[in-house]
């Protein structure tokens, strides 16, 4: 199925990647030590999960 989807599915789809590309990138910074730059993905990723959360656009 190739078709269009509705804006709160394709957000929130959106939301849960975003949330799937911060978490491999804390993984990196954690594995390389670089523990301010994991601290700041972390943040960035418990941000996008409330957001999901609250149902947010």
């Amino acid at each position: 199925h190739s078709g269009k989807i509705p804006k709160r599915v394709g957000s929130s789809l959106k939301i849960k990647k975003e949330i799937e590309h911060f978490k491999n990138k804390l993984q990196e910074h954690i594995i390389k030590e670089e523990f301010e730059q994991a601290a700041m993905v972390r943040d960035q990723i418990r941000s996008l999960e409330k957001k999901l959360s609250n149902g947010e656009e």
